[in-house]
This record gives structure tokens, C-alpha cells and sequence, in this order.
């Protein structure tokens, strides 16, 4: 026997084991099964990288839905698999597995199908949906599969290079998470939230939220250049174009130190190839002093602030690699969470140390060498209220008194949400956008 007939031969035996395996729980109770696994092209099942991404879609698929419960996992010639019993009515069920299989490139990869009690599969076609697209050239797979279009050598590339990006967009998405969370964090003295718009005028909380979008989108693109290959200079191109949009959209700089950060956290997770915080941190520093080197200066109200009050600012958080992200802010995050205060009043926790540590350029800025002498005493105050849990008058009466001075804080802002979006990232926190 060939080597290709013994591999055939243990695919084939998967199949027929996985049906019994579901043929075995049919009947039990639930109203719907799904059969969770992996469609990988090829004959390597266990790729790099497989094993996170099947993690992501069982992830989402219990948070999907709370009361299911996983009846078998497995792992054999095929790859990871796994069976849910779900109570909830079948179409319902399978209405939320597409949305998983669609949520982000690398989910094309992933497969959720969907039983009726009764054994009968529910699929796209029930739904009246489109049928899943092809890896390669984007027209119906099944069409592809039957007619033998695509070399498997060209479809197992498609699969590995999903699956190199998998990782950056999971970090897109969570970063864009975390930016969400500090703005809708409520109250925040001087910046937008639910309540108003802090002393930003100009601004409102849907313009905010177009914003993170905005970011999110240039994130999305970062991630796809990274895993492609493509040069520095054209990731630095997709963060000025989102930059330009930005203010095109909103009359103002939104976000731009968020793109920034995120942008480079973003590289730094794709060059240290890991989420070890330590090299990811070398790694940051290092892209950091590559975009330095190839991006002239420019006429900012940052680099003025900057060479005025002799600060660092967002420049010097970058090559240091982000010590307010990874030293101040995810400690006090994680301590907080470990002691069961739940992430709003982690969030302010993590505002007020911050407050007192971080080289705001926006508020030195808006109000010179005082505005960021306030920021430190406000947050050594607020942090103390906190412990209480008597921060929430405090915050108001505060907003209140920046509104006057004209006072904001928005690189503070930036770097919890970039805090808040690592920690998404890394699943210690409840996912914000659901299914």
C-alpha cells in the first residue's frame, strides 16, 4: 500500500467514524447538533495554526450560545473535531454558525454543520443562502471541488496563508474591541462617552464610533499586508490613508494615536511570531525605530507639544514598546479582574493609574505644563475613589471642571484601549460584539 492509499484510506475511516459519532448523539434530547471541525485542503490536517483557529470557533460558538454543551472532541486523520448539543431550534442555530464561518477570512476555513434532532442537516440552502465560496477563485466550492479546478498544491497554499493571517485578525478585531470599551466607558473626565462629549465640541459619540471603524478598517488592512508580505512603506501608506480619512470624515485626528500604537502592536505581533509579551515588546520597539527611519517629520500639534516641554509623547511609548500598555495598564486590568471588581471599574482603575504616569501630549497641548499636572493629581484621587467605589461623582464633577479648562486626555484614552483590545485579544475578557 502506497503511502497516498494509507492516507486515503485513514481519511476516509475519520469520515465514517465522525458520522457514527453523530449518529450516536442524535436523539438525545437536543433540538440541534453541530459538528464542529476544520476543512483543510492537503494532506497536512494539523497545520500551524489550526489548532488556535478551531479554538476561536468553539470559542464563538459557546459564547454564541451559552447553554449548549460539548458532547464529544476528538482529534484523528482529519483533524480537530468536535459535537455540541445546542437547545435552540436548528435553523436558529445554523443562522449563527454562518455568521462564525464568516466572520474573518481565516474562518472560511472552518466548518459548522448543523444537525435537526431528527438527523436531518441543515444548510446554506435551507437559509436560502449562497453556497460557501471557493478558497481560490471565489466561485461555489462544491462546483470546484466535483470538477477538480484548482491544484491541491494551490488550495493548501490559500489554506496556510488564512490561516499565517488568523492571529493578526483576531488582533484587528480585538483592537478595535478595546477601542470601543474606553469609549464607552462612562464617565471619562474631558473625552467622549454615553453621557456627553467631554471638551471635544467638534465631536459626538456616533462620530467616535465611525472613527473606531475607521480604525478597525485600517487594521483589517494592515493585517492582510503583514501576512502578505508586503514592504514597510506600504503598511506606513495604509496608516496615513486611514489618518487622511479620519479626518476627512470626522473634521479632525480622531484616533490617529490609536492607529498609530495599534498599527504597530499589530507588526509586532507578526514579526515576534508569538504573543510572549517580552518579544513582542522587542519586536515593537524595533518596528517602531524602522517607521521612525522611514517617515519624514511633519507639522504636528504633537511634535510641537513634544519639542516645547522636551516629552516623549506617543514617539517615545512606541520605541520603548509601549511600557504604559504592558507595565501600568495590564497590571492593574488583571489584578482587578482576578479580584472579581468586572471590567468597568478595572477600566477606571487602569484610567487613573495611567492619568498619572502618562506624557499626554493632548493635554500639554490644550493646556500646558498645568494640564498634565492636573491629569496626575486627578488620577492619584480617582484611583483612591475607586478602591471605594466612590469614583463615579468624582469622574462627573471632574468632566465638569475640564470642559471649562478646555482639558483632555487622549493619549490616555489610546493607550487603555489598546490595553483593553490585548486583553480581548488574549480571551481574558467577556467578547463585546457577540455571535
Amino acid at each position: 500500500m502506497t503511502r497516498f492509499d494509507a492516507s486515503r484510506r485513514s481519511v476516509l475511516s475519520a469520515r465514517d467514524a465522525r458520522q457514527a459519532d453523530i449518529d450516536a448523539r442524535l436523539g438525545a434530547g437536543w433540538p440541534a447538533l453541530v459538528a464542529a471541525s476544520l476543512g483543510l485542503p492537503g494532506e497536512r490536517k494539523a497545520p500551524p495554526g489550526s489548532g488556535a483557529l478551531f479554538a476561536w470557533a468553539v470559542g464563538r460558538l459557546a459564547r454564541a450560545f451559552p447553554e449548549a454543551r460539548r458532547l464529544h472532541a476528538a482529534r484523528d486523520a482529519l483533524g480537530p473535531f468536535a459535537i455540541w448539543g445546542v437547545p435552540a431550534h436548528p435553523r436558529a442555530v445554523k443562522e449563527r454558525c454562518v455568521a462564525i464561518e464568516g466572520w474573518r477570512e481565516a474562518a472560511r476555513l472552518v466548518d459548522l454543520d448543523v444537525y435537526a434532532g431528527d438527523g436531518a442537516p441543515v444548510d446554506r440552502a435551507a437559509l436560502r443562502l449562497p453556497p460557501r465560496p471557493c478558497l481560490c477563485c471565489g466561485e461555489p466550492a462544491r462546483e470546484c471541488i466535483r470538477a477538480s479546478r484548482h491544484a491541491p498544491g494551490d488550495l493548501a497554499s490559500r489554506a496556510a496563508a488564512l490561516l499565517a493571517r488568523a492571529p493578526l485578525e483576531r488582533l484587528s478585531a480585538a483592537l478595535a474591541d478595546g477601542l470601543l470599551r474606553e469609549l464607552w466607558l462612562t464617565p471619562k473626565p474631558g473625552l467622549v462617552d454615553r453621557e456627553d462629549c467631554g471638551s471635544h465640541p467638534d465631536l459626538t459619540l456616533p462620530i467616535m464610533e465611525r472613527s473606531v471603524a475607521r480604525v478597525g478598517a485600517a487594521l483589517d488592512a494592515l493585517a492582510e499586508s503583514a501576512a502578505s508580505g508586503e514592504p514597510l512603506e506600504r503598511q506606513i501608506a495604509i496608516g496615513r490613508d486611514a489618518e487622511r480619512r479620519m479626518l476627512a470624515e470626522a473634521g479632525t485626528n480622531t484616533h490617529r494615536g490609536a492607529v498609530y500604537l495599534a498599527g504597530l502592536l499589530l507588526l509586532a505581533r507578526h514579526r515576534a511570531g508569538g504573543d510572549g509579551e517580552r518579544p513582542l515588546r522587542e519586536a515593537l520597539s524595533a518596528v517602531a525605530g524602522e517607521v521612525a527611519a522611514s517617515s519624514r517629520p511633519r507639522a504636528t500639534h504633537g511634535e510641537a507639544v513634544r519639542e516645547r516641554f522636551a516629552v516623549g509623547g506617543v514617539l517615545a511609548e512606541a520605541a520603548a514598546g509601549l511600557p504604559s500598555v504592558f507595565r501600568v495598564a495590564l497590571p492593574v486590568l488583571r489584578a482587578r479582574l482576578r479580584r472579581g471588581d468586572g471590567v468597568e471599574r478595572a477600566s477606571f482603575a487602569a484610567l487613573a493609574r495611567l492619568m498619572q504616569t502618562v506624557e499626554d501630549t493632548t493635554a500639554l497641548h490644550r493646556c500646558g505644563a498645568a494640564g498634565l499636572a492636573r491629569l496626575r493629581r486627578d488620577g492619584a484621587r480617582l484611583e483612591r475613589l475607586a478602591d471605594a467605589g466612590e469614583h463615579l461623582p468624582f469622574l462627573r464633577e471632574r468632566n465638569a471642571l475640564y470642559r471649562r479648562m478646555n482639558l483632555t486626555m487622549g493619549g490616555v484614552a489610546d493607550l487603555l484601549g489598546i490595553a483593553l483590545g490585548w486583553l480581548a485579544y488574549r480571551g481574558e475578557l467577556e467578547d463585546l460584539t457577540g455571535g
